[in-house]
């Protein structure tokens, strides 16, 4: 199980071009989401299949701490981008895991 402490490092590490910082796992979480929304705005599809792949795994195996920070501050952030009909929002409805996916849906977000 990956605690929500283990997945700064993990974000890192998988993630080195985006940066967090001290203020714990949210504003990685954010900075996160913010990396995500650009390889989507940049069209690069295998920057979009990593982030999908890092936020399934850490949603999967992450603690209870962690699928929190993804349902309310990972999956929140990728609605605007999600929800505008453009390229960018085609390739993350793509390549968003079916199970993050479902999340997005479970909180209305596909309804706006």
């Amino acid at each position: 199980m990956i605690t929500s402490k283990e997945a700064n490092g993990l974000l890192l590490k998988s993630i080195p071009k985006i940066t967090t910082s001290e203020n714990g796992i949210e504003d990685a979480m954010v900075a996160f989401a913010t990396y995500t929304r650009q390889s989507a705005q940049d069209c690069d599809i295998s920057r979009i299949k990593k982030c999908m792949s890092v936020a399934h795994e850490l949603y999967a195996n992450g603690d209870d701490e962690l699928k929190t920070l993804i349902e309310r501050v990972y999956i929140p952030a990728l609605k605007q981008a999600i929800n505008r009909n453009c390229a960018e929002a085609r390739l993350l409805q793509i390549y968003i895991p079916v199970g993050l996916y479902q999340l997005y849906v479970m909180q209305g977000f596909s309804r706006d």
